[in-house]
C-alpha cells in the first residue's frame, strides 16, 4: 500500500520524489486531472497518510481537492506543492492544508515534512554522520524568558554580520540548542556564505510552512556549534514574495521555540530593521571606527530615538579598533553622543576564521577580537562570564 500520493504535473517532481519514497509513492496521471477530477478522487490508495497537491494545479483543482480527499479517504493529510508564493495567503485561507512545500525545497525537507504527517514510521534514508543528523530545538523551561538581540548598523561593511555569528555561537554554550541566529537583510544577506551552509532551506520555507510545526523547524539549519540558522532567500528578488506581516509572525515564532534569538539587521533603518529592533531586549549597534560610519551610527540613534524605539538594552559597539586609524574611542563617544559598551580590536584572525566558515570564538577564543565579543556576550547574560576559560579548554584539548 502506498502512503503518499502525488496529484500534479510535474514528471520531473514525480521523478524526484519516486527516487526518495520509491513504492510508498503512488500518482494520477496528469490527463486524468484535466478531464476528470473526480475520477482522481476515486483512483487513489485506499489510505494514503499524505496527499500531495501540485505542482502546476490551479486554485480550483487544488480546492477541490483538498475539500474531496478528507471526505473520501478520511485522515489523509493535504500537503500543497507550489512554486509561486504571490497568491499563497489566499490558498491557506480557503483551505484546509497541512503543509506547504516548494517544488524546489530541500529532499530532507520533504522527508521530515511527509515523515511528521505519516502515522507510519519513515522511510529510512541513507544513513548520515552523526554531527549531520536533525536536532530538534531544546524545549524552554516554563521560566525561560526568551530573549531577542538585535544586530543593527547604518552602513554595510562594519562587521555586523560578524558580530550577529559569533553572538549566536557564544550563546550556544550557554543554551545549547536554544539559540537560533536570524538572518533578516533577506536582499542581500550572506550568513549562509559566512558559515559555508547550502541555501537549500531558509526564510521561504518557513514562511510557506504556516501552521505546520515540524516544516517550519525543518526550515533552519543546524550548526555544528550548536545553535541553528534561519538563512536569507538564495536570490534578492525572492525577498519581495515576504509580506512585512509574515516577517514579523516568523520572528515572534522563533522567540516561542527558542531561548535566544540573534537577529543579523538589514543596514539602515528600513520597515523591517525598525519592526525588529521596536521587538527586540537588546539592541547592538556596530560603527567602525571612521568619521562617516560614526556620524551615520548618531543620525541610526536619533531617529530611533525621535521614533520611540529604544530596546530595553543599548550596546554601542565600534568594531576595527586600531592605532592607524587617528581616533579613539573617547571620539567615538563624542561623535555619537552615546557611550562605547565595547571596543572590538582589528584582527586578522576574524577574515581568516570567516574564510573558514566557522565563527571566531570556535576558531581562537584567545584572539583579542573574539575576547571583546565575549565580553559584550557578557552584559547580555551573566551565565557567559565563565565562557572564555571554558572555549580555552576545550580548544587545547
Amino acid at each position: 500500500m502506498s502512503r503518499y500520493v502525488l496529484i500534479g504535473r510535474s514528471a520531473e517532481y514525480e521523478s524526484r520524489l519516486r527516487g526518495l519514497f520509491g513504492v510508498d509513492l503512488a500518482s494520477v496521471p496528469a490527463e486524468l486531472i484535466a478531464s476528470d477530477l473526480s475520477g482522481v478522487v476515486e483512483r487513489l490508495p485506499s489510505r494514503p497518510s499524505v496527499a500531495l497537491l501540485g505542482p502546476f494545479l490551479s486554485y480550483e483543482e487544488t480546492r477541490f481537492l483538498a475539500d474531496a480527499i478528507p471526505v473520501a479517504r478520511p485522515g489523509t493529510s493535504i500537503v500543497v506543492v507550489k512554486g509561486e508564493r504571490s497568491e499563497l495567503e489566499d490558498w491557506v485561507d480557503a483551505m484546509t492544508i497541512h503543509a506547504v512545500l516548494s517544488p524546489d525545497g530541500a529532499d530532507a525537507l520533504v522527508e521530515s515534512v511527509l515523515a511528521g504527517l505519516s502515522p507510519a514510521a519513515p522511510v529510512a534514508p541513507p544513513a548520515l554522520p552523526e554531527q549531520a543528523l536533525p536536532v530538534e530545538p531544546a524545549p524552554l523551561a516554563e521560566d525561560d524568558r526568551p530573549v531577542v538581540i538585535a544586530v543593527a548598523s547604518p552602513k554595510g561593511g562594519q562587521g555586523k554580520t560578524t558580530i550577529a555569528i559569533n553572538l549566536a555561537a557564544g550563546l550556544a554554550h550557554v543554551a545549547r540548542d536554544s539559540v537560533v541566529l536570524v538572518d533578516a537583510d533577506l536582499q542581500f544577506g550572506d550568513i549562509a556564505n559566512a558559515l559555508d551552509l547550502p541555501s537549500t532551506r531558509g526564510w521561504l520555507d518557513a514562511v510557506a510552512a504556516g501552521p505546520d510545526e515540524i516544516a517550519f523547524k525543518a526550515s533552519m539549519h543546524r550548526h555544528p556549534g550548536g545553535f541553528f540558522v534561519l538563512t536569507a532567500p538564495p536570490s534578492p528578488e525572492h525577498a519581495d514574495t515576504i509580506a512585512p506581516e509574515r516577517f514579523s509572525v516568523v520572528l515572534a515564532r522563533l522567540a516561542r521555540i527558542f531561548r535566544y534569538v540573534v537577529i543579523d539587521t538589514t543596514p539602515g533603518v528600513g520597515e523591517q530593521t525598525l519592526s525588529v529592533l521596536e521587538a527586540a531586549d537588546h539592541g547592538i549597534f556596530v560603527s567602525s571606527l571612521s568619521v562617516p560610519s560614526l556620524r551615520a551610527l548618531r543620525v541610526e540613534l536619533d531617529v530611533l530615538d525621535r521614533a520611540g524605539i529604544a530596546p530595553e538594552h543599548r550596546h554601542v559597539v565600534v568594531n576595527f579598533v586600531d592605532r592607524t586609524s587617528g581616533l579613539t574611542v573617547k571620539d567615538a563617544e563624542r561623535i555619537t553622543g552615546a557611550t562605547v559598551g565595547v571596543p572590538i580590536p582589528r584582527s586578522p584572525e576574524v577574515v581568516l576564521a570567516s574564510n573558514h566558515g566557522i565563527p571566531l570564538l570556535e576558531h581562537d577564543p584567545r584572539d583579542p577580537a573574539a575576547k571583546a565579543i565575549l565580553d559584550l556576550l557578557a552584559t547580555i547574560t551573566p551565565a557567559a562570564d565563565q565562557l572564555s576559560s571554558r572555549l580555552h579548554r576545550r580548544r587545547t584539548r
